[in-house]
């Protein structure tokens, strides 16, 4: 438990929102280390821990603060997991790893098919190394974000804003698809989007061919 907890409370973005949690395991490190120490400087382990009455007292205190470090930290993920539910589907430890790296939204690219199912990765601005502007599937099809998505703040909040951009850029290319899917040809029509959003030509043009129908169907249904 203690080398699991220790990744976690010496990575400064997560002990900056455990603050109090934090403190704690850095009083348990502090006197694991010295018993490390003294274990290490003894003949054989067995002469430093047989009748040490101070290590019969000490040891349960620290499981039992290391407990409370535990549960903190759980009701921390859970926290994060009720504010984006897509963090219920990704491993305590993955997302460890995901919330840790606030400070540095690039370092998550790694994760974010544990979060979206076919994303692989991320184009952030060569300028503004904290703005997205694209986003790409384990397929290669690319989409630039019709709003480039900004990664600051908590994760949680910026990867709900890349969400929600990611739905609003697909919803937007289907819509323009729907327009196009009659007027234009069918080789113009597959090579504009596929070029635009390298997508199956037969699922973007199916989405916008029904699209147009359930327009004209309601218009039918309702002339006036």
């Amino acid at each position: 438990m203690w080398q699991y907890l220790e990744a976690v409370f010496t990575s400064g973005d997560i002990a900056k929102q455990l603050p109090q949690e934090s403190k704690r395991f850095q009083g348990i490190d502090k006197n694991w280390c010295k018993i490390l120490t003294k274990a290490n400087d003894s003949p054989t382990v067995i002469t430093y821990i047989y009748g040490n009455d101070s290590l019969k007292q000490l040891l349960p205190y620290m499981l039992e603060q290391l407990e409370l470090c535990q549960k903190a930290l759980s009701g921390y993920l859970d926290q994060k997991r009720a504010a984006f539910p897509r963090f219920f589907f990704v491993a305590d430890a993955t997302l460890l790893e995901v919330l840790s790296q606030g400070s540095n939204p690039q370092a998550i690219q790694p994760h974010l098919q544990s979060v979206f199912d076919s994303l692989v990765q991320v184009t952030f601005d060569k300028k503004d190394k904290n703005l997205i502007t694209m986003f790409e599937s384990s397929e290669g099809q690319t989409c630039k974000m019709r709003t480039p998505v900004k990664a600051e703040g908590n994760i949680e909040e910026w990867l709900d804003r890349l969400l929600k951009e990611m739905q609003a850029t697909v919803n937007s290319i289907v819509a323009m698809s729907a327009l196009d899917c009659d007027a234009m040809p069918l080789p113009e029509f597959t090579h504009k989007y596929q070029a635009q959003a390298r997508a199956n030509k037969a699922k973007r043009g199916l989405a916008g061919q029904r699209l147009s129908f359930s327009g004209r169907m309601s218009i039918c249904a309702c002339p006036n």
